[in-house]
């Protein structure tokens, strides 16, 4: 059976916003500030899984989640793992969160600024989705 593959052109309107977070530390130290400082419940999930077309290999990020009652949904991904990245053009990145499903309720200014004051983030941009190559990798 031949395989088929999904190309997709564009992607519509953004519907979430997507930082970049640069930290050396490890994940469960990072959630553990995040959650202290966005006052959500970020919980480990089941690794984020990508197959890479090129290098025919599967990558795994580790990757946490919160959703809460207001509807708003955090998602936190490791953009760095062993044999690859999740997003390659944004080497610096250590980490995304990105936030759904926020209807206005969610000031990504706010979320900046309670990010760059915990001690172990190192920076925290706003990465814009549509210029992105990979961001196919994010489709979930």
């Amino acid at each position: 059976m031949a395989k088929q593959f999904l190309k997709i052109d564009s992607f519509g309107s953004e519907d979430f916003i997507l930082i970049g977070i640069v930290c050396h530390f490890k994940d469960y130290r990072l959630c553990h500030h995040l959650n202290k400082a966005l006052n959500i419940h970020l919980q480990r999930a089941s690794d984020y899984e990508i197959i890479q077309t090129r290098r025919k290999q599967k990558l795994f990020f580790s990757f946490y989640k919160a959703e809460l009652k207001e509807g708003e949904k955090y998602y936190l991904f490791a953009n760095k793992t062993i044999g690859g990245m999740l997003l390659p053009e944004q080497k610096s990145m250590d980490y995304f969160l990105m936030v759904k499903d926020y209807e206005n309720r969610v000031n990504e200014e706010v979320i900046l600024a309670s990010l760059k004051a915990i001690p172990l983030v190192l920076g925290a941009y706003v990465t814009d989705f549509t210029t992105l190559r990979s961001r196919e990798n994010l489709i979930f």
